[in-house]
């Protein structure tokens, strides 16, 4: 079997280098913000990187002496370990690295080590030097260690995917993750590159929603057998199958509320249950969990519920986001801070961390894109996409409203001259002649009969003139209508048309 090789990171920098630089080149190399990288991996130094090839360890430890750390490459020989050094909890550790460290007197004899596995102590590094067996430190023959406050390895937010890549240009393509901390408390499960098998994909969840969909849709036809028993509503009515509601139009209001509180109970009691999931999910296999494959409170279960709403709202995007993710996460789990995995798939995780098993081998992608990052990018695309159709809407929306505003202005002006028809008919009756204008036909003066939008009304040889003005739209201020009298076997009857008024703001029976 080849040889497999470690880069260790001691947590010094070369002399006349300018340290802040160093760890942000370094931050980007392993592929972190630079806080992050401060938080996660520069408390922990020295650490060793995930043993790979020789070729691909050389390329890693070149990357990063020319970022400006001091770096030690060697074989992976022996185990790994936790150090506690300088009050801080290092590591993992190559074995074979501490080892050389503590014979050159870099690490103190009275510092503490111990094993990989989560119940292992810790033993003074010259014991551990001596040989003896981290795993055996509590037999009768060994002291028993002092606890130390920080017992447990640090808690990483994302080691696994961590590694030296192609922030060197020329350097490597792409890089090996440092190893995790073999416990479920050490940070975020492994991404969908690392454990294939882990993380429940598009097509599963979707299958999963489908089926509670359907438990969901024979609960809301209870619901509604319910409501419509309790009111004596006809249950064809309230299921939107009738013409028409009458009296029972707010039922539905009720039903809508109703329908919302058991989906979003649903959701929320069943994935923050022991069950971990809703039947749909329960019957493929899937569970909801936290980031670090942990049991989620009802609060996250509810807020994971409603962020479903803005994923559906932007064209299901939020969904579709699950096929690219890292960890297979929609919007509404990445906002919620959720992700569902494969039952089986997590307990095989677990079991191989248990046996010290902390990643799969081989070289990961980087991939993934920020949750800020997508959301823009959605946003950005909806938003590229939904003004030029508002644009094209509004071209024609706009100008058919101002057309109809004008046009009730129009009507007015037909309104107002009912009472002028009305006397000029009664004066046809009793001359058989036309009046000759307002004061003939009994009528106040042509500036005092006006409105809103109609600035005088005028009789003339029994046509009536409607002159717009007041407020009315630029488009027919200072325009006339006029409504032409027709005598016909001692009726009258009329006909209008526009003077000077565009054709577009006339009424349909102004138009023949």
């Amino acid at each position: 079997m080849e040889t497999q090789f470690a880069v260790t990171l001691t947590g010094r920098v070369h002399a006349g280098v300018d340290v802040d630089q160093v760890w942000a080149r370094a931050a980007g190399l392993l592929r972190k913000s630079p806080e992050a990288f401060l938080a996660e991996v520069r408390r922990r130094m020295p650490l060793s990187l995930k043993p790979v090839d020789e070729a691909q360890a050389r390329r890693q430890a070149e990357a990063l002496e020319q970022a400006g750390l001091e770096v030690a490459l060697l074989p992976e020989q022996g185990e790994r370990v936790w150090l506690h050094h300088e009050d801080r909890v290092c590591g993992p550790l190559s074995a074979q690295w501490l080892g050389q460290a503590l014979d050159a007197g870099s690490i103190p004899a009275q510092a503490k080590v111990r094993a990989l596995a989560p119940t292992a102590p810790w033993i003074e590094a010259s014991d551990w030097r001596a040989g003896k067996d981290l795993d055996l430190a509590l037999d009768r023959d060994t002291p028993v260690a002092t606890q130390i406050a920080a017992d447990t390895a640090p808690a990483a937010a994302d080691d696994r995917t961590a590694a030296v890549g192609s922030a060197v240009p020329g350097t490597m393509r792409a890089g090996a993750p440092i190893a995790a901390a073999p416990s479920l408390t050490a940070g975020l499960l492994p991404t969908h590159y690392e454990r294939r098998d882990l993380h429940g994909g598009f097509w599963l969840r979707f299958v999963a929603a489908v089926l509670d969909w359907l438990i969901l849709y024979a609960g809301g036809m209870f619901v509604v057998g319910f409501v419509s028993a309790a009111a004596g509503a006809p249950f064809i009515l309230l299921v939107g199958w009738g013409p028409s509601l009458g009296g029972y139009a707010g039922l539905p209001v009720l039903i809508f509320f109703i329908d919302m509180s058991v989906a979003w109970l649903y959701a929320a009691l069943f994935q923050s249950s022991r069950l971990q999931a809703s039947p749909g999910m329960l019957a493929l296999g899937l569970r909801v969990t936290t980031l670090d494959g942990e049991r989620i409170g009802f609060g996250r279960a509810t807020g994971r519920y409603f962020a479903t709403f803005l994923s559906a709202i932007i064209l299901f995007f939020g969904y579709f986001m699950i096929g690219w993710t890292q960890r297979k996460q929609a919007l509404h789990d990445m906002m919620a801070g959720t992700l569902v995995v494969r039952k089986q798939g997590l307990a095989r995780y677990r079991a191989d961390i248990a046996s010290g098993i902390t990643g799969s081998a081989g070289i990961h992608p980087a991939g993934g894109i920020s949750a800020g990052a997508i959301v823009g990018i959605v946003f950005a695309v909806l938003f590229a996409v939904l003004v030029p159709i508002v644009a094209i809407l509004a071209a024609i929306a706009i100008p058919a409203y101002q057309n109809y505003t004008v046009r009730a202005q129009v009507s007015e002006g037909l309104a107002m001259a009912e009472s002028a028809e009305t006397d000029v008919a009664q004066f046809y009756a009793n001359t058989a002649r036309y009046p000759a204008d307002n004061a003939s036909a009994g009528l106040p003066s042509a500036g005092s009969i006006s409105g809103n939008h109609v600035a005088a009304v005028a009789v003339r040889d029994g046509n009536i003139l409607v002159q717009y003005g007041n407020r009315a739209n630029a488009q027919i201020s200072g325009k006339m209508l006029m409504l032409a009298p027709q005598a016909e076997d001692g009726s009258i009857s009329w006909s209008c048309r526009g003077l000077d008024l565009p054709r577009r703001y006339l009424p349909s029976s102004c138009r023949e």
